[in-house]
């Protein structure tokens, strides 16, 4: 697996030969924590899995979100957000006949449903400012810190520490004014709802294609021929955003909820200032 990013969540470079021991390495501990989990928990170590493929889906076809809204905008490069667009309506049709029977395999399964409000917007608007100079999202954060980009760890120790702090007044921010939760598939049934939904990302994806210009030429590392192309990459961005929206129905139905993220960052900064005497209990976290 290659180990370096181009700035900018950019596409991997490719391996140099040398890099087989590190892959080999890497592999390995992944296989030991792996079986460690199954000693411990099994359903844990499947999630474990699920989160190793999605990392190298993220990592070797450089799917990362804020590169691609930074290339709209600026370049008029519509081709990262088209392929999220192409993600979400490819989970949509996945996850919809099981968010409708409410459960898979004998376990219940429940859609991210939040309250839609100024929370939502204040939030989304700091959030998209901190992407934008991190250089990452929750996600990019920790594919590029992953791949060897060592600027990355000071967005992720921000990250992390942010999520903290937002986690210990969250019962002011859950008090401002909300249209409550509002789920398509239960306000108009599901059938209506995955219609109005694709229906909404087929107008995005045609607005997109009138905003676009001709792409600049990227370079990119020549891929490897055959299956070695799968092993060391680039992946195409289409194979990327399919491998994600199925490994994120996989998710729903190992653990019940869809594939998040940032909660992971803001449990670390809990964890981390237990260690120096924060008590979870004396607070709203």
């Amino acid at each position: 697996m290659a180990t370096q990013l181009a700035a900018g969540l950019g596409q991997p470079a490719s391996a140099p030969p040398e890099q087989g021991g590190v892959l080999a390495l890497g592999l390995a501990l992944f296989a030991a924590g792996a079986l460690v989990l199954v000693m411990r928990d099994p359903a844990m170590a499947l999630l474990f899995l699920i989160g190793g493929l999605m990392g190298v889906t993220l990592y070797h076809a450089a799917f990362g979100f804020t590169a691609a809204y930074r290339r709209l905008f600026v370049e008029r490069d519509v081709t990262g957000v088209r392929a999220q667009l192409i993600m979400v309506a490819i989970a949509t049709l996945l996850f919809a006949p099981v968010l409708a029977a409410g459960s898979a395999f004998g376990r219940e399964v429940v859609g991210a449903v939040s309250p839609v409000g100024w929370q939502v917007a204040i939030g989304a608007f700091m959030f998209g400012v901190g992407m934008q100079l991190g250089g990452g999202c929750g996600s990019g954060t920790l594919f590029t810190l992953g791949g060897g980009s060592a600027r990355m760890i000071v967005t992720f120790i921000a990250f992390v520490a942010g999520s903290f702090w937002a986690s210990l007044h969250m019962v002011w921010w859950q008090g401002l004014p909300s249209l409550g939760e509002i789920s398509l598939g239960e306000s108009l049934g599901w059938p209506a709802g995955v219609a109005l939904q694709l229906g909404f990302l087929a107008v995005l994806a045609y607005a997109l294609k009138l905003w676009s210009k001709a792409a600049p030429v990227r370079a990119r590392p020549a891929p490897e021929e055959g299956w070695r192309r799968w092993l060391r990459g680039p992946w195409p961005l289409l194979a990327g955003a399919v491998a994600l929206a199925v490994l994120n129905f996989v998710t729903l139905l190992a653990a019940g909820h869809p594939w998040s993220i940032t909660w992971a960052f803001t449990l670390w900064g809990a964890k981390t200032a237990q260690l120096f005497g924060w008590i979870p209990a004396a607070g709203s976290f």
